[in-house]
């Protein structure tokens, strides 16, 4: 009975451990990819510092602290702040397939409000997202952007007088 009660111990202790083991790799995953940030709780990683303030005021106080790139943790998914903006260019714009699974945005109780939008591009992953940025992406170049803005400049100006 003894030898079964120091087993059951030894083993509840090994699986503990291994599950520490790995929730603790996965809490390292932007130090091990260099990217600074503030250092993660185990159990909430930055999860409890990112809602007593602001998103906005936390990755302003995050960037002075650790550069225009940092990275935190909404629990156990890391997130990367990117705030340089031709960073931002190059992966919106060059870099775009490399970018196409984003997490998707909470909406308020778990519902879409239309069932249309969860076939939008910004719920879309994947090939699909891929393929829906590859159709979209020429249609907003500045050049076709500053003819359209034009037209509708003309088009407000005659509708005035």
């Amino acid at each position: 009975m003894l030898i079964m009660f120091l087993w059951l111990i030894f083993t509840i202790s090994l699986t503990i451990g291994y599950l520490v083991h790995l929730r603790s790799r996965r809490m390292s995953i932007l130090a091990r990819n260099n990217i600074p940030g503030p250092k993660p709780s185990l159990i909430y990683g930055n999860l409890l510092e990112a809602k007593s303030n602001p998103r906005v005021k936390n990755h302003e106080k995050w960037m002075k602290e650790y550069g225009k790139v940092f990275g935190y943790y909404f629990g156990v998914r890391p997130q990367v702040v990117v705030g340089d903006i031709e960073l931002v260019k190059a992966i919106q714009i060059k870099d775009f397939n490399q970018f196409a699974d984003r997490p998707h945005l909470l909406i308020k109780d778990g519902f879409v409000p239309h069932e249309i939008l969860n076939h939008s591009l910004i719920r879309e992953e994947g090939k699909r997202w891929k393929e829906m940025r590859s159709v979209l992406t020429p249609t907003f170049s500045a050049a076709k952007l500053k003819v359209n803005f034009l037209k509708l400049l003309a088009k407000l100006i005659l509708n005035l007088f």
